[in-house]
């Protein structure tokens, strides 16, 4: 027989092709072996997700490290861990667009000079490219990180796979919280997840300071240009966000004056 992957001859006997490594399937699909394949695949003790997931936590340095320097079998790949989060974050947006929408409070600062309407509509009108804003977020970690973390001496490119590794594990690890939050109290959802904005800027730099140790002083020095550095991209993000929604006509220039 022949592997149904690389196309080698290979032995009856085989469970897995010598040549790709690829496992033989003898058997067809059925609802068992597609959830043991996919257990098997995501969540055994030997797997990359798994192990990735974890090491994110615990030594992000080596899983960044590794991947730049070649090694691709250790650890899941940046764009799978990435399109993971990214699939995570569309359950999260179908269970706040179908069941916690309408009991959501828009009101960011509790004042009436606040225009909430034009809250809600903003976040109505991203969550149809919110991949794309989550994305954009990627090379601003990843540019503040080869300014101010760059003891390794890596290329911005290479500052990509670590910011993707970070945002995605990021994404990945608050999903339980996040989807907890918003069905067990959608009223503060909206309030609540601006703070993550400042645990992400946390966690960047908890990645950074490991994948390039420095002092405590410097560190801090660092730390501190690094979140001016963040903030000044996640406005620049937002002015984008607001001008595509002006040019688009889903907001006008009076939804963005406060309420008389």
């Amino acid at each position: 027989m022949t592997c149904k992957n690389c196309e080698n001859s290979l032995r009856t006997d085989y469970r897995y092709c010598p040549y790709c490594g690829a496992k033989v399937i003898r058997k067809r699909i059925t609802f068992r072996n597609l959830w043991h394949d996919i257990f098997e695949r995501y969540f055994n003790v030997d797997n990359t997700f798994l192990k990735t997931f974890i090491a994110m936590f615990t030594r992000p340095e080596e899983v960044i490290s590794l991947y730049i320097s070649g090694v691709r079998r250790k650890y899941l790949n940046p764009i799978s861990y990435l399109a993971i989060a990214l699939t995570l974050s569309g359950i999260s947006l179908f269970v706040l667009r179908k069941i916690v929408w309408s009991k959501m409070d828009f009101d960011l600062f509790g004042t009436p000079s606040f225009n909430s309407d034009a809250s809600q509509k903003i976040m109505e009108a991203t969550m149809d490219f919110s991949s794309f804003v989550f994305m954009a977020y990627i090379p601003v970690v990843a540019f503040g990180g080869f300014v101010l973390f760059n003891r390794r001496n890596y290329f911005l490119s290479e500052h990509l796979v670590a910011g993707i590794y970070t945002l995605a594990h990021f994404s990945i690890a608050s999903f339980f919280v996040a989807l907890s939050w918003m069905v067990f109290s959608p009223e503060t959802y909206f309030k609540v997840s601006f703070f993550t904005i400042g645990f992400m800027i946390l966690y960047s730099l908890y990645v950074y300071q490991r994948l390039s140790p420095f002092n405590w002083w410097e560190f801090l020095w660092r730390g501190f240009f690094f979140m001016l550095l963040f903030l000044i991209g996640l406005l620049g993000i937002s002015i984008i966000t607001n001008i595509i929604l002006i040019l688009t006509g889903t907001l006008e220039f009076s939804d963005l004056t406060p309420q008389g």
